[in-house]
C-alpha cells in the first residue's frame, strides 16, 4: 500500500492544504472538519468545551465564525474572556488543528445580518426556546418555544493568532506552528 501524502510536507504548502480544508469545510457537510470543539475558559473555573458548526472561514483576514445562542454559556465566558481556540480533528487524515485567538461577539451590524439570513434559510429552532440553553426542563420535549428566535442568534468569531497543526503518521508525525502577529507571519517545526 503506497504512502498517503503528506499534508505537512513543508511549512508553506503544509499551511495552504490547512487553510484550504478548512474552508471546504464551511461548504462541505460531509468534511470533518465542519465539526470543531469551541474551547473557552469557564466562569466556574477550569476550561469548557463544546462541539459547534464551522459556518464562517474568512481567509484574508483568518476569522472563523461559527453561530449560536446569545443565552448560552459560551457566550457568557467569552463576555469575560474573549481568548478561545478551536480545535479541529480529520481521523481519514489523521490530522489534528488547534487554532487560537480572540472571540468577537455580534449582536448586530453587517456581519451579523449576513449570518442571521444564512440562518434564517434553514432551522431556526435552535434558537427559539424561551428558556436558555443548560437550563432546567421537565422533560426533553417540554421546551416551550417563541417566535423571537432572532433576537437570541449570535455570531461568534474567532480571529486565528495561532495554528498548532499535527500529522500523524506510521512513517513520523510532523507537527508545525504557524503564529501570526499583525501581518507577520512566524512559521516553524515543533516536536509532535
Amino acid at each position: 500500500m503506497p504512502a498517503r501524502e503528506r499534508i505537512l510536507a513543508d511549512l508553506d504548502g503544509g499551511l495552504e492544504q490547512v487553510l484550504a480544508l478548512i474552508g471546504r469545510s464551511v461548504v462541505d457537510p460531509k468534511s470533518a472538519m465542519r465539526w470543531p470543539v469551541l474551547s473557552t475558559a469557564s466562569a466556574k473555573g477550569g476550561g469548557d468545551g463544546r462541539i459547534v458548526v464551522l459556518r464562517q472561514f474568512d481567509r484574508e483576514t483568518l476569522r472563523l465564525g461559527v453561530w449560536t445562542d446569545g443565552r448560552s454559556s459560551k457566550v457568557s465566558d467569552l463576555k469575560v474572556d474573549p481568548g478561545a481556540s478551536l480545535l479541529f480533528f480529520d481521523a481519514a487524515k489523521k490530522l489534528q488543528i488547534r487554532t487560537s485567538g480572540s472571540v468577537s461577539i455580534h449582536i448586530e451590524g453587517h456581519e451579523h445580518a449576513q449570518a442571521l439570513e444564512k440562518a434564517l434559510q434553514g432551522n431556526m429552532a435552535d434558537y427559539s426556546s424561551i428558556a436558555g440553553p443548560g437550563r432546567v426542563v421537565d422533560a426533553p420535549n417540554a421546551i416551550a418555544e417563541s417566535n423571537d428566535a432572532a433576537a437570541n442568534f449570535v455570531l461568534l468569531q474567532l480571529s486565528i493568532d495561532v495554528m498548532d497543526v499535527l500529522e500523524l503518521s506510521r512513517s513520523g508525525h510532523r507537527r508545525a506552528w504557524f503564529e501570526w502577529t499583525g501581518d507577520m507571519l512566524t512559521a516553524s517545526w515543533r516536536v509532535p
